[in-house]
This record gives structure tokens, sequence and C-alpha cells, in this order.
């Protein structure tokens, strides 16, 4: 387990949040991957709104296994008897709950209120591979290495949510705002969020492993980048 000593602590917040803003740097960069004649394709109305919707989709997904992967880290240091930190991701467990409940409600007023249409998307696709080893390697963390990885997680989606303005008003404005309440609602959250995340990186993250905490984060931008691609794989193979 990380040592809870808060020497200089706060240097390790304030690296991880500034290599987490240079990744979202990172992320905006995805269509490079593209050749000229592919992004300018993707570059129409209607091409960005279906790749925004594959890219709602995929987020979807996530957030779906937010709350097995919050009960996962609460029996993990249960386990270990470290109770501080397993209260506080049972705090969390009430914050986050359900949120994939709004995703699916926006979801469904995308595809035009029809549950069947939706089902129907939903059971023709699953999370895009990138994502998947995201969570696969940070639900390892949780079973068999640090269960505190789990909070670098957190904090790379709630500051994003916090300061990522101009791509997520991008989204609501194309999406709909009536459609979008998920991205909305976590906006309006995720300011007191992402103040407990450093609160708790401060009090639990040992300084001497901060070169492994840079590796989750760049994971973490890296496999959001891929995910992109791949969705945008999808409606160009179309």
């Amino acid at each position: 387990m990380p040592s809870t000593k808060t020497e200089n602590l706060p240097a390790v917040s304030s690296h991880l949040q500034s290599h987490v803003r240079a990744n979202f740097a990172k992320i905006g960069l995805w269509a490079r991957a593209f050749s000229p004649k592919a992004r300018k394709a993707m570059k129409g109305a209607a091409a960005a709104r279906a790749l925004m919707l594959e890219g709602y989709i995929d987020g979807y997904f996530r957030i779906r296994e937010t709350t097995p992967l919050i009960l996962l880290t609460i029996e993990a240091f249960n386990r270990r008897k470290a109770y501080a930190p397993a209260r506080f991701w049972t705090r969390n467990l009430k914050e986050e709950f359900a949120h994939d409940e709004v995703a699916h409600r926006d979801l469904l007023r995308l595809h035009g209120d029809s549950a069947e249409a939706l089902a129907h998307v939903l059971d023709s696709r699953s999370i895009s591979p990138p994502c998947a080893a995201m969570l696969g390697y940070f639900e390892w963390q949780i079973r068999k290495g640090d269960p505190h990885y789990f909070m670098v997680y957190k904090l790379f989606l709630e500051q994003h949510a916090v300061e990522a303005h101009e791509g997520i008003a991008t989204m609501i404005k194309v999406l709909g705002q009536e459609n979008t309440r998920c991205l909305a609602m976590h906006q309006e959250l995720d300011q007191g969020h992402l103040a407990e995340c450093t609160k708790y990186i401060d009090r639990y993250f040992d300084p001497a492993r901060l070169a492994d905490y840079l590796w989750a984060i760049d994971f973490i931008g890296d496999c959001l980048t891929q995910s992109q691609v791949w969705n945008a794989l999808r409606l160009l193979s179309k």
C-alpha cells in the first residue's frame, strides 16, 4: 500500500493534474491518425454528429462499469482493513450511482425515444477495444495491484469534465442540450469532485511512485485517443 506520509504530496497532485491537462491536448489530435482525405470526409455536419454519437455510446459503456469498479475498490480496501479509503469510495458510490441511467436516457432521446431502436444499437455494439483495455487495467490494479490507482482514472475524468469546456460545449451543441444531460450533470458536479480527488491524492499517493502514476495517466490518454480512432474507423467503413 502507498505511504500515507504527507511530505511534498501536494506536488504529486499538481504534477498529476498538469499531466492530465497535457493529455487533453493529445486526445484532441486523434484525427492525425487519418489521411487528409479521411479527415475531410469526417468534417461534414452529419459525419461529425455521427462520430459524436458513437463517442457518446462508448462513453455510456464506460459509465456503466463505474459502479462495479467502485464496489470492487471498496471490497479491496475492506479486505486490507484500510477503512478510511473504503469509506471515501463508499461515499463516492452514492455520488456516482445511476449515472449510467442518465446517459441511457440521453441515448434514448438521441434515438427518437424508441427503446427498440436503442436496444438494437446497444446489442449490436460493444465498448471500443481501447476503452476495454483501459478498464481492464484498472480492474487489475484494484484486484491484484494497488486499488488507490483507481483514483488516477477518476481524476482524469473529473478534470476533463471541469476543464474541457470547448469539446463538451461542441458536443452539447451538436447533439442537443436536452440529449446530453449526463455531460451537463458532470460539469455541474465535478468541480467539487475534482477537489476531493486532489485531497485523496495528497493523503495516499507516494511521491516516490510519481513516474508510475504519470504512466497511468498517459495510458488513459492513449486509450481515449485510440477509442476516437476506433469509432471513426467504424464510420468510415460504412
